[in-house]
């Protein structure tokens, strides 16, 4: 994971530093939906809520079959 810009008011990371498939986020306090893409691939907007649980199924392992 890279950290593309961080201060008070958010956060934007890049998942893989190493790839070219993994999409930027970018979260701040201001605004309750997380930004999930690229310039190249395009924007999505999620909910924080959105966002929380598509992570904590993740770390769950629900998407492990599809790698």
């Amino acid at each position: 994971m890279r950290i593309d810009s961080e201060n008070e008011r958010g956060i934007s990371i890049t998942f893989c530093s190493t790839c070219k498939t993994c999409p930027s986020v970018v979260l701040t306090k201001e605004f309750d939906t997380v930004m999930l893409g690229g310039t190249e691939e395009g924007w999505s907007e999620w909910t924080k809520a959105q966002f929380k649980e598509m992570v904590d199924t993740a770390k769950e392992g629900l998407y492990d079959k599809y790698f």
